[in-house]
């Protein structure tokens, strides 16, 4: 049976690790393969540190959504080429809005009609 993780779970250890330690972990840089941990407990533990996801899981889950929407091959291949959705990660989060999003679609939409894609 698969064991659910979820964010409690990941609070707990990280407090279990600093109460059998007795030491605070203090890291400059927070790295970890973001399809297996979620961000809010490390953030949450790290408050002043810099949480940094996995740019290789990011796409893979990107392409995994792709495949459950039923986007075609083509579409996917040019959603996924480099300066269209990972343009993304390189924009602070709370700067990420509609029209950024609305942008990177549209970016796509050209390229499959310049492509002929879908």
């Amino acid at each position: 049976m698969p064991i659910v993780k979820t964010d409690s779970m990941y609070d707990d250890i990280l407090h279990l690790i600093y109460r059998d330690t007795n030491k605070k972990l203090n890291p400059a840089e927070v790295v970890f393969d973001s399809e297996f941990i979620p961000f809010s407990p490390v953030q949450r533990q790290f408050l002043n540190d810099d949480v940094v996801g996995c740019f290789f899981h990011y796409k893979q889950a990107l392409r995994r959504r792709m495949k459950r929407q039923r986007t075609t091959e083509a579409e996917a291949n040019i959603a996924m080429a480099p300066g269209m959705l990972d343009i993304l990660t390189v924009v602070e989060p709370e700067r990420v809005d509609p029209k950024s999003i609305a942008w990177v679609q549209q970016r796509i939409m050209q390229e499959c009609i310049t492509k002929k894609a879908g």
